[in-house]
């Protein structure tokens, strides 16, 4: 399975980053800075709070010389922080490869193949749907909604066209994906059903033992 890492969330629940374990449990133990106590953060989930299977028993819990302690899956700080750094608030910017390959699930949104599908000459791109002399101003063809991730084969293929004037399928709907879309993939599936919990409301998913912050 891929490395644990923690969700932290902000006093209000909006998710703000994906930290290292370890980053986690020195937050746990830091003085707070307003002096409210040991700790600047409250552990929301924790590995044992998760009865899914996802993770296994010898990777729940921490153990020192003298004490044990639970993984924290997600924790949240214990007085707000600044909104504008949450991940859902913070603009992603300009648009490159990477984000792209996340946002797309890693396939051409032409010919619908992953990078394992692609010959070995064959590469991952960033197309303009429209292309970019259409517009007055070139750069404004460079955003999200704009782009496409496209084998460099289909790219070519498509050339200075529309896919409607190259005879092409343009599968999906390319959006500006939000921050919280391009870290989802670093997280386990029970911290993005955690999430989608804190979002939409409704009851604990099956599963997860969820403490109140």
């Amino acid at each position: 399975m891929k490395k644990i890492r923690t969700l932290l969330l902000n006093a209000n629940f909006q998710p703000r980053a994906v930290i290292p374990v370890e980053r986690a449990f020195a937050l746990m133990f830091e003085d707070d800075d307003v002096g409210g106590g040991m700790g600047k953060v409250d552990v929301v989930l924790t590995a044992r709070d998760v009865r899914t299977g996802e993770i296994p028993e010898g990777m729940q819990v921490w153990r020192s010389v003298h004490a044990e302690f639970p993984v924290p899956l997600v924790v949240a700080l214990r007085r707000m922080r600044s909104p504008l750094f949450d991940l859902h608030n913070v603009p992603t910017g300009t648009p490159n490869l990477p984000a792209l390959v996340k946002r797309d699930n890693g396939r051409c949104l032409y010919c619908l193949r992953t990078a394992e599908e692609l010959e070995p000459w064959n590469h991952f791109t960033m197309d303009h749907i429209v292309p970019r002399w259409k517009f007055r101003q070139p750069r404004d063809a460079h955003r999200y909604e704009n782009l496409a991730l496209a084998c460099l084969e289909c790219n070519n293929r498509k050339g200075g066209r529309t896919p409607e004037e190259a005879g092409m399928t343009l599968h999906g709907i390319p959006l500006e994906p939000s921050r919280w879309e391009l870290v989802a993939p670093d997280l386990l599936e029970c911290q993005r059903v955690f999430v989608r919990w804190c979002r939409e409301g409704g009851p604990i998913p099956e599963g997860l033992n969820v403490q109140a912050a």
